[in-house]
C-alpha cells in the first residue's frame, strides 16, 4: 500500500470516529506512523485529504454498481441490485462519514455535496440504461416511462410520510436496509413485464 493510500485509510477512520473538526492533520500522521511533512506532500490541506477520501468511497461504491451492470444477471434483477448495490453496502463507518456531508459547515469545502450528487446521478444512469436496454430486449414493460420510475422509487426512499419531509441520506441508507424486501418487491413487481397491473393515463 502507498503512503497516500495509507493516509487515506487512516483518515477515513479518524474522520468518521471524531468528525472533521476534531481531527488533526497531526492526528492522521501520528496513527499512519509517517510525518507531518509526509501528509503535506500528499495533500495540500484537511480539506483536500477529506474530498480525497470521499472521492475514493465514491469510486468503490461506483464499481460496485459496474459490476452489476456487466454481469449475466436478467434485467428486472440488475436494475434492483444496482439500485441496492450502494445502500446496503455502507457499514457504520461509511454512514458517518455520510452524516459528516449531511451536517457540513457550509463553506467549508464547496465540493463535499459533490459527492452524494454524483453518486446519485451515476446510480440512476446506470439505472436508466437498463431500464431501456431492458425494454428492447422484452424483459421490462415498456409501458414505463424509465425517468419517473427512477424518480418515484427515489421519493419512496427519501421521503419519510409520519414526518412529512425527506430523510436525510443516512436515515436514507437505513431505511433502505431496513425495508430491502419491500423495496425489491417494489422494483421487481412494477418493472416485470408479465406484470398484470395496469397504469392509469390520462
Amino acid at each position: 500500500m502507498s503512503k497516500r493510500e495509507r493516509i487515506i485509510d487512516i483518515a477515513t477512520t479518524l474522520f468518521s470516529s471524531y468528525g472533521f473538526c476534531k481531527t488533526s492533520l497531526s492526528d492522521i500522521a501520528t496513527n499512519a506512523k509517517l510525518g507531518i511533512g509526509t501528509i503535506y506532500y500528499h495533500f495540500v490541506s484537511k480539506e483536500e485529504l477529506f474530498l480525497a477520501v470521499l472521492d475514493r468511497l465514491n469510486r468503490s461504491l461506483l464499481s460496485k454498481i459496474e459490476k452489476v451492470y456487466n454481469s449475466d444477471l436478467d434485467y428486472v434483477s440488475k436494475i434492483t441490485q444496482v439500485y441496492l448495490a450502494i445502500l446496503l453496502n455502507f457499514d457504520e463507518d461509511n454512514l458517518r462519514l455520510v452524516s459528516l456531508i449531511d451536517n457540513f459547515p457550509r463553506g467549508v469545502i464547496r465540493d463535499s455535496n459533490g459527492f452524494t450528487t454524483n453518486l446519485i446521478d451515476k446510480s440512476n444512469e446506470y439505472v436508466l440504461k437498463l431500464i431501456k436496454e431492458g425494454q428492447v430486449r422484452k424483459e421490462i414493460r415498456v409501458d414505463i416511462d424509465a425517468e419517473q420510475m427512477i424518480c418515484l422509487i427515489n421519493h419512496i426512499a427519501r421521503y419519510d410520510d409520519k414526518q412529512k419531509e425527506y430523510k436525510n441520506l443516512v436515515q436514507h441508507f437505513k431505511f433502505v436496509k431496513e425495508n430491502k424486501e419491500l423495496l425489491v418487491k417494489l422494483i421487481f413487481d412494477s418493472l416485470r413485464v408479465d406484470n398484470k397491473l395496469k397504469l392509469v393515463s390520462e
